[in-house]
């Protein structure tokens, strides 16, 4: 297949995507509308100039952009185009997708979450984008629901997280042998509260508590955490890491922790289920998804420093419960997150439409 993905060319998670696909043999593009460096797998294009691209990241500028987008598709001719997030890519590839080619909309969290709630002008063009589509993938069950509550019943629809690289998120050290290390990964912006993690870092230290906290990633928001953290011995910040080193700090850490306030489904927290770490993760849906307090993990429901501090040095101290928890969290991800079985199902799927399209030609 000649696949053109309308994604921003940044995001690890086109980048990996994309790789996908091209390791698989298929001949991929990547058109985006943010600047981004490609990649010898496949071929990046980038609309516009700094300038225009900076702007429409910001504004409806965004507009201004589509009759470039239209001649780079049909300069691409490609069998199938895939648009990943609804309310900027999906909206505007149902605009300009060439007739007689395949279109498929993935869907990732806050693009139906979220947004056509606080901007309820925009869902009747959500709701006309997805019914554009011939196929829509979602991430998780609720971000499904939620297309379903947006664009009816029969929108061709396929649940599935794409899931994690188990040949790189292995299991690691056993519950017993492992250093008392809470380890966030998610990005330092307002949605992963990082704020309420130092806050009960804070608290912890004061205790004499061994806990200490790693914060992984950067973000809008990594001056003012870092300056907030000032003073705590016992919290360490190390930056955007390779997928391969934070494999490696997974494996080492005991305790996984996200206090997001939404997500579609949660990489990261799968990456930690994969490599052994306990997760405590916020009590939003997709999240409710992957972990039962007291089976493979805990569910925080006080998000008070307070709170959170006690459900950290509880999960720390609960040597049994995170053996246990480790056992099954593997086991699931190996069954429903194998990142190598679910592109190899959404492969079939966009095969299946070239050759239905192919057939109507």
């Amino acid at each position: 297949m000649r696949i053109c993905l309308l994604a921003h060319a940044g995001s690890i998670h086109t980048r990996r995507w994309a790789r996908w696909f091209a390791r698989a043999g298929h001949e991929v593009h990547v058109v985006s509308l943010t600047v981004a460096e490609g990649e010898e797998l496949y071929r990046v294009h980038v609309l516009g100039n700094r300038n225009t691209v900076h702007q429409a990241r910001t504004n409806w500028s965004y507009l201004r952009l589509l009759p470039a987008l239209r001649r780079r598709i049909r300069e691409i001719r490609p069998d199938i185009v895939n648009a990943h997030f609804l309310t900027s890519n999906g909206l505007f590839g149902a605009l300009v997708r060439p007739r007689g080619v395949p279109f498929v909309i993935s869907v990732h969290g806050s693009d139906v979450l979220t947004i056509p709630r606080r901007s309820p002008w925009m869902r009747p063009p959500l709701r006309w984008a997805l019914g554009a589509a011939d196929l829509v993938t979602a991430v998780s069950s609720q971000t499904a629901e939620a297309v379903r509550d947006l664009a009816g019943a029969r929108i061709p629809l396929e649940s599935l997280q794409y899931g994690v690289d188990r040949s790189i998120f292995t299991p690691g050290l056993p519950a017993d042998e492992r250093p008392p290390i809470v380890l966030s990964t998610r990005r330092l912006e307002e949605f992963a509260r990082i704020d309420l993690l130092l806050e009960a870092a804070a608290l912890l230290e004061r205790s004499g508590s061994p806990l200490e906290v790693v914060v992984a990633g950067e973000g809008g928001l990594t001056s003012s955490l870092e300056e907030k953290a000032r003073g705590l011995r016992r919290v360490r910040f190390i930056g955007n890491l390779s997928e391969t080193d934070v494999a490696k700090h997974l494996r080492e850490s005991a305790l996984y922790v996200s206090l997001s306030r939404s997500d579609g489904a949660s990489l990261s927290l799968l990456e930690a289920m994969a490599s052994g770490a306990y997760p405590i993760v916020s009590d939003i849906p997709a999240n409710r998804e992957w972990i039962a307090s007291g089976r493979n993990g805990a569910v925080v429901d006080d998000l008070s420093a307070a709170g959170i501090a006690e459900v950290l040095e509880r999960g720390w101290c609960d040597t049994e419960a995170r053996e246990c928890a480790a056992r099954e969290n593997v086991r699931m991800v190996a069954e429903r997150a194998d990142r190598e079985v679910n592109m190899a199902r959404i492969e079939d799927l966009f095969l299946r439409l070239v050759r239905d399209s192919a057939r109507g030609a």
